[in-house]
């Protein structure tokens, strides 16, 4: 007879964590694999993205603080991290 075996690993993923709001300005900390390219974003509807910080990302993780809105303008604003191709 004939066996076969498949075995797959993934790669550690991007992570947000450890968020917190303050006075309207949001805090987190955000990781993954040492070495990968970060590429953190923003947008007001979640179509429309916008690069707000990239990093190499190393051992430990990364502290982001956005500011507070401003006066008048729209009350959302969504963040997503991803990895560089």
């Amino acid at each position: 007879g004939s066996s076969w075996f498949v075995e797959s690993v993934l790669p550690p993923q991007l992570a947000l964590y450890d968020v917190s709001a303050n006075h309207g300005a949001l805090a987190f900390s955000h990781g993954g694999p040492a070495g990968a390219t970060a590429i953190l974003e923003s947008s007001p509807d979640l179509q429309s993205w916008t690069p707000v910080q990239t990093n190499v990302l190393g051992p430990g993780t990364l502290r982001f603080t956005a500011p507070a809105p401003a006066a008048g303008a729209g009350s959302a604003q969504f963040y997503r991290l991803r990895q560089a191709q």
